[in-house]
């Protein structure tokens, strides 16, 4: 009776390569729509696949804001805030669920059970200055991190928060150990370093009381932060801002780019330049020596020489 040989390594991987699976169109369509989502587009989807828990309209004076991750105020006072106002009052109640999680006496406010937002201030805010009651919310179960996530996702794809809020927002989340460093915070929400660090830097190493002066520091964008960083460590800078009683972003930028301008030396002010090339020293004198003093001066530095 014949023994059956076993497959080599090589004719067991043919053999494994030729076995078909069946794949049928709509697995093709879906694994199209999923590459074409692209790594940022599989994310947010993630987000708003998670399980939520219920969807229903709840008391909008029950909803409350994580410390630290709402936007600035002067972010609600463009004419794009006004007509989200508009919108939702003619509607009478949002058509996009703010996302909340539910938490139970919470510190500052009264016993109860609140929902705390995640995604969606704007449109809370908004119901708010409408004057509605209610608000249709998505309760979701989410830790700290999966609060943070959930924030950072759902908000990237809407209208950008200011650098300035964002700024402030990591700042919190670093300090209060929800990520123990910048670098697992951007691998978590998937975020820029780069951009990152600047509005770390923002906040940060601002000088004292900068941006209480600030009526508008929600309208700043990334680059001019990056500016503004670079500005903070001068001393001409901070001395401007606190002669300053109140500041709006084109003065702030104003200052920081007047503190960054290096000032140009008149050259009848430079001092007296030596240069050893080749092994002679030459001798450079401001424009506004006379002949007469350049003669003096060549015959002093003659006598010094036969001296040596």
């Amino acid at each position: 009776m014949s023994q059956k040989r076993r497959l080599t390594i090589a004719e067991g991987g043919l053999a494994d390569a030729m076995e078909v699976q069946h794949v049928s169109d709509a697995d093709i369509v879906a694994d199209q729509k999923q590459q074409r989502l692209g790594a940022m587009g599989r994310l947010r989807q993630m987000a708003r696949n998670e399980p939520i828990k219920a969807t229903r309209t709840e008391n909008v004076g029950n909803l409350i804001f994580r410390e630290g991750y709402e936007r600035d105020p002067s972010e609600y006072e463009g004419k794009e805030f006004a007509a989200l106002v508009e919108d939702i009052k003619q509607a009478g109640i949002n058509d996009q669920p703010v996302h909340v999680r539910e938490v139970i006496n919470p510190l500052g406010h009264p016993s109860g059970v609140y929902y705390e937002v995640l995604a969606g201030e704007r449109r809370t805010r908004a119901i708010r200055a409408a004057g509605l009651g209610r608000v249709v919310i998505a309760i979701r179960e989410a830790d700290d991190r999966e609060a943070a996530r959930i924030h950072e996702t759902e908000n990237s794809h809407r209208v950008a928060k200011s650098a300035y809020a964002r700024g402030m927002q990591y700042s919190r989340l670093i300090k209060q150990g929800v990520f123990t460093s910048q670098a697992e915070l951007c691998e978590s929400l998937r975020v820029n370093k780069g951009d990152v660090s600047v509005m770390l830097s923002m906040i940060e190493a601002a000088p004292q009381n900068l941006w209480e002066k600030v009526r508008d520091r929600g309208s700043i964008t990334i680059r001019e932060a990056a500016l503004l960083g670079r500005a903070f460590k001068l001393r001409p800078f901070i001395a401007s801002v606190r002669q300053q009683g109140s500041l709006d972003r084109v003065s702030l930028m104003k200052l920081a780019r007047n503190a960054l301008v290096r000032p140009v030396k008149s050259k009848a002010e430079d001092a007296v330049l030596e240069r050893n090339i080749r092994g002679r020293y030459l001798m450079q004198l401001p424009r506004d020596v006379s002949i007469e003093q350049r003669a003096a001066i060549r015959k002093l530095l003659e006598e010094f020489l036969q001296a040596r």
